[in-house]
C-alpha cells in the first residue's frame, strides 16, 4: 500500500462524503477514486476498497460506473435518466448515440414512461 499526499487524501475524504450524500454522484466519484487510486492507503485493490467502504463487489462496482457513463451520455436529451443500474445494463454496450435512440425509445414505450430493465432490453 502506498501512502497517499495530503491533496490525494482530501480529495478522498471529499469523495466519500459525496457519494454518502447523494448516489447519483457516488458514481462518478467512484470512478474518480478508482482512476486517481485514491484508495491505496487503505486498501491495496479497488476491489477490495469497495467491497470494505461500500459492500459492493468488483462487478457490481463497474456495472455501477457504466450507469455513471450511460446517465451521462443521456443527459444531452433531456429525458429522465434511468432510474437504476439494472435499467442502465442494456444500455452501456452501446455506443452514446445508440444509447440515447435507444433510450427515448424505451422511455416512449413504456407505461408512464418509466421502462424498466426489461423494457430497456427490449428496446435494444
Amino acid at each position: 500500500m502506498t501512502t497517499l499526499s495530503r491533496i490525494e487524501r482530501a480529495s478522498l475524504k471529499e469523495y466519500e462524503a459525496a457519494i454518502e450524500r447523494n448516489r447519483e454522484q457516488m458514481l462518478s466519484f467512484l470512478t474518480k477514486i478508482r482512476d486517481e487510486r485514491l484508495y491505496r492507503e487503505t486498501h491495496a485493490t479497488f476491489e477490495a476498497y469497495c467491497q470494505e467502504r461500500w459492500g459492493l463487489s468488483r462487478r457490481q462496482a463497474d456495472r455501477e460506473i457504466a450507469a455513471a457513463d450511460v446517465i451521462e451520455s443521456l443527459r444531452p436529451i433531456g429525458l429522465k435518466p434511468p432510474a437504476s443500474e439494472s435499467v442502465c445494463r442494456p444500455l452501456a454496450p452501446l455506443p452514446p448515440a445508440a444509447q440515447r435512440a435507444v433510450w427515448a425509445d424505451a422511455v416512449a414505450a413504456a407505461p408512464n414512461g418509466k421502462p424498466t430493465a426489461r423494457d430497456t432490453a427490449a428496446a435494444v
